[in-house]
């Protein structure tokens, strides 16, 4: 597997994961209600979990900055030719946000095995800020050389897909138009007592994962249109979701996307053997999909929320906004 395909398999999943993680709206002040200062520490009260949707809105709404840190686990086998290998692709991401104005700054590594060779080994860094409605501005700069340079791509995404926290997945869940459950009993996450929710993506977030997934991509010179926007259409994702009982703001999500990684990664091999690229060590030439087999035995996204509202300005350096147009 190339560093090149390796990173739309990550920009995909991410994508995923991430879409329902934010949006933006006219806070409120909306108590969780469960514990009092004056009272003494107790089991908090469990609310119904369309309550404690209700109440997670309303708090993200509120959220102007924060960081989320995003861990990628995949395990997957390809088989081709008669043969297989196995692949295990690990990435970390952290990404610092601002609402107003929107800017965010993400720093990546990846490292992939596959078979008995030597890992690959990744790191990326980029810059997001938002021009205009839709209007986005991406600096990257790939890899830890002296030589690696900064570029710059404009490219139109959906204003919502870059809101720092998504709660159009905890809307359906306040109007039950999703199901969710509460577990009845609170978890300890990053030192916070937290209430546990289990629910799925699928529908609308998932769509538009695919659609983000696109523009990204195209930066990094790519196909257009590598992830039909019904990429995911049917598939559920199970997905977790641990909120703080005390400010109700996400502390942890954690979704599987064993099944979506199938899809992806069938979608990321056709689309660059259409286009001409090799992704198996021989190249296409003709255009066709290669005959391969993929089997995704595990792929689970974590991410990590933190610093709500203790993100100070993130400033772009002049050298990066000076950076050249990329050209594919």
């Amino acid at each position: 597997m190339t560093k090149r395909v390796a990173l739309a398999i990550v920009l995909a999943a991410g994508a995923l994961a991430l879409s329902a993680c934010g949006n933006t709206g006219n806070p409120e002040t909306v108590s969780t209600a469960v514990t009092s200062e004056a009272e003494p520490a107790v089991e908090p009260e469990t609310p119904d979990v369309r309550q404690l949707a209700r109440v997670f809105v309303e708090k993200v709404s509120a959220v102007e900055s924060c960081e989320q840190e995003l861990s990628l686990d995949l395990d997957m086998e390809i088989a081709a030719q008669g043969e297989s290998i196995k692949i295990q692709l690990t990435s970390n991401t952290l990404t610092r946000f601002t609402k107003d104005p929107y800017v965010a700054k993400a720093q990546s590594t990846m490292e992939v095995k596959s078979g008995n060779g030597d890992p690959i080994l990744a790191s990326h860094e980029t810059y997001t800020e938002k021009t205009g409605e839709n209007q986005y501005i991406i600096y990257n700069k790939a890899g830890e050389e002296e030589d690696a340079g900064w570029s710059k791509t404009a490219v139109e995404l959906p204003d919502s897909s870059t809101d720092i926290l998504d709660h159009k997945l905890f809307e359906a869940i306040e109007r039950g138009e999703t199901e969710a459950a509460l577990s009845p009993e609170t978890e300890t996450v990053e030192g916070k007592v937290c209430f546990m929710v289990e629910t799925y993506l699928s529908g609308d977030e998932t769509g538009e994962a695919a659609v983000t997934a696109n523009s990204i991509l195209a930066q990094f010179g790519y196909p257009e249109e590598m992830y039909a926007e019904d990429l995911f259409k049917d598939i559920k994702v199970p997905a977790k979701y641990w909120i703080d009982v005390e400010t109700g703001l996400p502390v942890k999500s954690e979704q599987d996307m064993s099944q979506a990684m199938d899809r992806i990664m069938n979608s990321v091999i056709n689309a660059l053997a259409s286009s001409g690229e090799g992704t198996t060590g021989s190249e296409s030439a003709s255009g066709l999909p290669f005959d391969i087999e993929i089997t995704s035995n595990k792929c689970v996204a974590q991410i990590l929320y933190r610093d709500f509202n203790a993100i100070g300005e993130i400033v772009i350096p002049e050298e990066v906004r000076n950076a050249e147009t990329a050209e594919y």
